[in-house]
């Protein structure tokens, strides 16, 4: 792909878990300056460390869980902007997961959690960066959601549903985005990644007849940099399914 993010400031949530690191790697490699965000840790930390070490540019933005999604998200948007003078696209991975649970057990704590960490952060950050978008008549946002709102699964009932609204949300985003503007997501089949280890997903879903393959971060993370780029251009309010087939 070389360089055809040169320059290009990216903001990347979650950029500590699995995919949102893999993906901030990508993006850097295409010359892309990363904006790396996520709750305060080690992950976080060492998502930058690697790319600094690597000659990349980057930097991290600790979003505390005490913030409220707006503040966060301005926060977001500020930092990035005052730092680097621009901004070029976002790239959403933060969400939380639900557990194994039938739905009925699903009590409201949970189900507010899951939701405040995966939709109201997502519609913070829209309402955010589509104004500034807006005013430079450029912008990118790739949203990561899940088949898990596609196609029925035993498991992740809250976390499904907060990512059924990511693509609801990503398509209105989309419909009402002005020239040069675009909004796309990733809808990633069972994937190697942390937040689902604690949850062994990758052993438990068959889904119309096909056993769900675990798939690696590294084919959503290229997805997340094909839609970020100029070959791209014309591609918008398009949901990504990379999932080998779960969902067609």
């Amino acid at each position: 792909m070389g360089q055809q993010l040169a320059n290009q400031v990216m903001l990347i949530t979650g950029a500590g878990s699995t995919i949102g690191r893999q993906t901030a790697q990508l993006l850097a490699q295409a010359g892309a300056r990363i904006v790396a965000a996520d709750r305060p840790g080690l992950a976080l930390t060492n998502t930058v460390s690697d790319l600094t070490a690597a000659g990349f540019t980057a930097i991290a933005i600790p979003t505390p869980a005490s913030s409220t999604p707006a503040a966060t998200a301005e926060a977001l948007i500020t930092t990035a902007t005052r730092h680097f003078g621009r901004l070029d696209g976002v790239i959403t991975h933060a969400g939380t997961m639900s557990q194994l649970i039938a739905p009925e057990t699903c009590g409201d704590k949970l189900w507010d959690q899951v939701t405040a960490t995966t939709t109201a952060n997502l519609t913070a950050i829209s309402q955010a960066v589509m104004p500034y978008f807006t005013q430079q008549h450029h912008g990118i946002l790739v949203n990561v959601a899940t088949v898990g709102k596609l196609a029925g699964a035993q498991a992740e009932t809250a976390y499904a549903a907060a990512k059924r609204a990511t693509t609801t949300l990503t398509k209105r985003l989309a419909a009402h985005a002005t020239t040069g503007i675009r909004i796309n997501a990733i809808t990633p089949g069972n994937i190697q990644a942390d937040i689902v280890e604690p949850l062994r997903v990758r052993q438990a879903q068959i889904a119309g007849g096909l056993k769900v393959i675990t798939r690696t971060s590294d084919e959503i993370a290229q997805t997340a940099r094909f839609l970020a780029s100029a070959q791209a251009d014309d591609v918008n309010g398009v949901i990504v399914s990379v999932d080998r087939g779960w969902t067609f």
